[in-house]
């Protein structure tokens, strides 16, 4: 299963994530007291630090039912709750009715698209109001939107895994997943924007490449991939295009595209085969 926890301070998460004790209802009477635990992609009930029941955002449904409690109706259960104070149980539907909405737009403002791949479309994306401060400057990402209509169904789970993988990362040579957010329809992958390009375009404009630029490519991507093997994780698809430039200038690196990573695994040690063949023909390199 999924990792529960994303970076708290995305442009999401910041407007979604809560904890807090609620007392669910049955029939007439509130029978149960439980922790909810909520981001921009899962809701998780616990009792006794015991999880009890996880439930998708983008599969439920909120609503204030009768005295003001909270519904959440699920493919599987309904459950009504209330929290300690009707000030927090109304923030509690605030929270849960903006992750359930139906597309990113009360978070994000998705502008030029940027590219096209195998799972969707990269869209800029402008946060402009952060909250953080009336003087703070617009926030800017890359937005992956992925429109599950035109998705093989059955690789939904691996762009979720991606999303669990990332989600545990952070290295300065690794693209950085800032947040994540699912609806009914799509699938929203927030990462920082890179802006110097594929590696492999920077190669093929610069003619030469001079055996102390390889030497300083190759050195962050070994840090990096050995901070990878460190968290358990196998890329599987590491080549010039999933590897970005961070500046227009330079060769400082950051690697990308985490769609066939796995976990570290006896079979995973230099065994698997799990990468694309695919890459573009970089042979008039000299």
């Amino acid at each position: 299963m999924e990792k529960f926890h994303l970076p708290q301070d995305g442009p999401i998460s910041r407007h979604v994530c809560m904890k807090g004790y609620v007392s669910t209802r049955a029939f007439l009477f509130f029978t149960e007291r439980l922790r909810l635990e909520l981001n921009s992609l899962w809701l998780r009930a616990f009792k006794d630090d015991q999880v009890l029941w996880t439930v998708r955002c983008s599969s439920m449904k909120a609503q204030i039912g009768q005295g003001g409690n909270v519904v959440i109706t699920t493919p599987k259960r309904v459950v009504q709750f209330q929290a300690d104070s009707h000030e927090e149980t109304k923030a509690w539907f605030r929270v849960l009715a903006l992750v359930t909405s139906k597309d990113i737009s009360p978070f994000i403002a998705l502008k030029d698209e940027l590219g096209t791949g195998a799972f969707g479309s990269v869209h800029q994306g402008i946060v402009e109001n952060s909250g953080k401060s009336p003087t703070a400057p617009e926030e800017v990402y890359a937005v992956k939107v992925i429109k599950k209509s035109k998705t093989d169904r059955r690789l939904i789970p691996r762009l979720r895994r991606e999303i669990d993988i990332q989600q545990r990362l952070l290295h300065d040579s690794i693209v950085r997943l800032v947040d994540a957010f699912e609806t009914k329809a799509d699938i929203y992958i927030v990462m920082e924007l890179v802006k110097g390009g594929m590696l492999v375009d920077r190669l093929i404009s610069m003619h030469k490449f001079r055996e102390s630029d390889a030497q300083y490519v190759m050195q962050q991507l070994l840090e990096a991939v050995n901070y990878l093997h460190g968290c358990g994780v196998v890329h599987r698809d590491l080549k010039l295009d999933n590897i970005l430039c961070t500046y227009e200038k330079g060769l400082k690196v950051k690697i990308a595209d985490f769609g066939l990573a796995g976990g570290l695994t006896h079979d995973a040690e230099g065994r698997g085969s799990g990468g694309r063949e695919e890459n573009r023909d970089v042979r008039h390199l000299k």
